[in-house]
C-alpha cells in the first residue's frame, strides 16, 4: 500500500503503539523491521503519533541501542528493551512490565509478528485494559509453513497460551488475500482485513 494514493483516512489522529521483537537497526529479522518502518513513516504523514515498542535482539545477539531512554526518529519515538535471552522470541520482562503500566497511553495497540513474547505481552496487556489490539501474522500463520515448520508444537503453543489473545483482538491484518485464505487464526479471530505492506517514502 502507497500512503501517496491512499485514501483511507481514520477520522482523528491516534495514538498508535506498535509491539515486536526488533526495529532497526536490526539486521536479521529482514522485511517485518522494514515493512513496519514503513508503516510508522505512513502513519505520521497522515498525523497520527507512532510509538515502537521492541527488544534489542536482531536474532542471535543483541543490538548497541539505547534501552534506559526513549529514541525519537522521524517516524516514531522507538522504545529498546532489553531481551536477556530467547532473543529470537523476544523474551523481555522489562517490556512486559513497561506494557502493564503504559499500554493505556494509547488508543490502539498493533503487534507486529506472532510465536514471541512481545505479542504475549502485548495482546495480554490490551485485553486486560481494553485498549483495542491488531495482529498481523506477517505469513507466520500459514497452514502450508506451520506444517513444515513444527505443525503440532506451534498448534499447541496457540492453544495452551495464545488462543485467547487471538479470539479478542480487534482485527487481524494480512498482507494478502491468499495469506488470510491459508491462516489458522481464522477459525479464532472472525475479524480480518487485508491491507498489503507500505511502501516507505518520507
Amino acid at each position: 500500500m502507497s500512503f501517496e494514493t491512499s485514501t483511507v483516512l481514520l477520522p482523528r489522529p491516534l495514538r498508535i503503539l506498535h509491539v515486536g521483537i526488533a526495529y532497526e537497526p536490526a539486521r536479521n529479522y529482514g522485511g517485518p523491521v522494514r515493512s513496519l518502518k514503513a508503516l510508522c513513516e505512513g502513519l505520521t504523514f497522515l498525523g497520527h503519533a507512532c510509538t515502537v515498542c521492541v527488544t534489542d535482539s536482531d536474532g542471535k545477539s543483541n543490538t548497541h541501542v539505547d534501552t534506559a531512554h526513549p529514541v525519537i526518529t522521524k517516524e516514531a519515538t522507538i522504545r529498546y528493551f532489553r531481551s536477556p535471552k530467547c532473543l529470537y522470541f523476544g523474551y523481555s520482562p522489562a517490556m512486559q512490565a513497561w506494557l502493564r503500566e503504559h499500554v493505556t497511553d494509547y488508543d490502539i495497540v498493533h503487534i507486529s509478528g506472532v510465536w514471541s513474547f512481545p505479542e504475549r505481552y502485548a495482546s495480554e496487556a490490551a485485553r486486560q485494559k481494553r485498549i483495542p489490539y491488531i495482529i498481523s501474522p506477517r505469513g507466520s500463520c500459514d497452514v502450508n509453513l506451520v506444517r513444515r515448520r513444527l505443525m503440532l508444537a506451534k498448534f499447541a503453543y496457540t492453544h495452551l497460551f495464545d488462543r485467547k489473545n487471538f479470539k479478542c483482538a480487534a482485527a487481524i491484518h494480512y498482507t494478502t488475500e491468499s495469506e488470510e485464505k491459508k491462516s489458522i487464526l481464522r477459525n479464532l479471530c472472525q475479524s480480518s482485513f487485508v491491507v498489503p505492506n507500505a511502501s516507505s517514502f518520507l
